[in-house]
């Protein structure tokens, strides 16, 4: 299989990141709202993709900041 360039995981890694935090997130939050029912499953797709197209540009614009943050407690070697 055919790998990406190393210039794509600065997209690809927020890109993953917040599908899969989102999709848990939106889970617990529809379960805890209106139970364990078929009306979950219903409603918890489009609560999901909802949050993950909100979550996504958010991560890239402070993915960059955050690492900054980062950079300011942990020591390079």
């Amino acid at each position: 299989m055919k790998k990406l360039p190393p210039h794509f995981a600065h997209i690809l890694v927020p890109l993953l990141l917040t599908f899969i935090v989102t999709a848990m997130v939106s889970a617990i939050s529809t379960i805890l709202a209106v139970g364990v029912n078929f009306h979950a499953v219903q409603i918890w797709p489009r609560a999901w993709m909802a949050s993950w197209i909100a979550a996504f540009p958010v991560a890239l614009f402070i993915l960059p900041f955050a690492r900054w943050a980062v950079g300011l407690v942990v020591r390079r070697d």
